[in-house]
C-alpha cells in the first residue's frame, strides 16, 4: 500500500485498516522470520498511511472485532 492507493481508498469510502501483531513471538516460532530477507516488517519498509489499527492476539477474541468492522 502507498500513499496513492491510500488516497484513492479514501475518495471511494474504503477505510484502512492495519492490524499489529506481537510480532517478538511471531520471530520466535514462524519459520518466515527465520530468513532475513524480503520479510516485511525486517528489511522491507513500508510507508506510514494515516489509518485505523487494531491489534491481533492470536486468539479467539479477534474474530469478533473484525466481524464488528465489517458490519459497521
Amino acid at each position: 500500500m502507498n500513499s496513492i492507493i491510500a488516497e484513492k481508498a479514501k475518495y471511494d469510502g474504503i477505510e484502512i485498516i492495519r492490524i499489529e501483531r506481537n510480532m517478538k513471538r511471531i520471530f520466535k516460532t514462524h519459520k518466515t522470520y527465520k530468513n532475513k530477507k524480503n520479510v516485511v516488517s525486517l528489511d522491507i519498509q513500508y510507508p506510514r498511511i494515516k489509518s485505523k489499527k487494531i491489534f491481533n492476539s492470536g486468539k479467539e477474541d479477534f474474530l469478533p472485532i473484525l466481524k464488528k468492522l465489517i458490519l459497521k
